[in-house]
């Protein structure tokens, strides 16, 4: 079993269809000069941070996209990071 994890300033909200992900809008939240979009992929809730001021409606199709070294990847049982090597971390250092 593994985890993945993505920093919310490191998603990019894409089109429908397009990206690596596919996410179903729920609600954004205002923060100043930044919106928080509130998706669900699948059962799993993920949160976008943006300065960008996107117009979408609940439950609409979305796209995510990120680039490919943004993406964190634990051991799940022990929360140990599998990140590869060469991104500045060792396998099985604590992330």
């Amino acid at each position: 079993l593994v985890q993945i994890g993505l920093r919310p300033e490191k998603l990019t909200l894409v089109p429908k269809g397009r990206g690596e992900l596919a996410a179903t809008f729920q609600f954004f939240e205002e923060l100043g000069s930044a919106r928080a979009y509130h998706l669900q992929i699948e059962d799993i809730p993920v949160v976008v941070m943006s300065e960008e001021k996107l117009t979408l409606t609940e439950g609409e199709a979305v796209g995510l996209s990120f680039p490919p070294l943004a993406l964190h990847v634990f051991d799940g049982p022990s929360g140990r990071s599998l990140t590869r090597q060469g991104q500045g971390q060792k396998v099985g250092e604590p992330a």
